[in-house]
């Protein structure tokens, strides 16, 4: 009899095929949606990360300055960015498979991580110029973080605190 094995080699395996999916899906979605035509939200965000963000006290702070660094990477192209925001975004289906196996158990990670490798308005909100995205990946961040924090690590909840802003 073969003891089952829950280390990081199984979790890796478990949890890649999720992020595959994740990074497929939200390509597809972008495929499919290009040439994009930018919602008024979206169009907002894209000419504020261009500019030198004024008059944003109304928008999440963080989201222009993100969307200036990818559209510095992808050299002012929509479709990178949206491929670079995407990519990055699978991030968080590592977070949630990462979160269901700290407090749900071992080999409980791969049905939320699914689940979030294929939900619609995940894959949806991934693919567009939106801040959801990283909003929902800074807040998988803290959830992590805070979670993971034994007593007496400060830093980790520190980083938590810096996380949320």
């Amino acid at each position: 009899m073969t003891a089952v094995k829950h280390g990081p080699t199984r979790s890796w395996r478990v949890l890649l095929p999720a992020l595959a999916a994740g990074v497929l899906l939200r390509l597809a979605f972008i495929a499919w949606t290009t040439p994009l035509h930018l919602a008024e939200d979206e169009a907002r965000f894209w000419d504020l990360a261009g500019t030198r963000m004024a008059g944003t006290a109304f928008l999440p702070p963080l989201y222009p300055w993100y969307l200036a660094l990818l559209r510095s990477l992808a050299h002012d192209d929509i479709l990178t960015v949206r491929i670079l925001q995407a990519v990055v975004s699978v991030a968080s289906i590592a977070l949630i498979f990462l979160l269901a196996e700290r407090h749900a158990g071992h080999g409980e990670g791969a049905v939320p991580a699914w689940l979030a490798a294929c939900w619609p308005t995940l894959v949806y909100y991934d693919g567009r110029l939106r801040s959801e995205s990283i909003v929902i990946l800074l807040l998988l961040a803290f959830a992590a973080l805070w979670s993971a924090a034994p007593a007496g690590a400060g830093w980790r909840l520190l980083c938590a605190g810096a996380v949320l802003g």
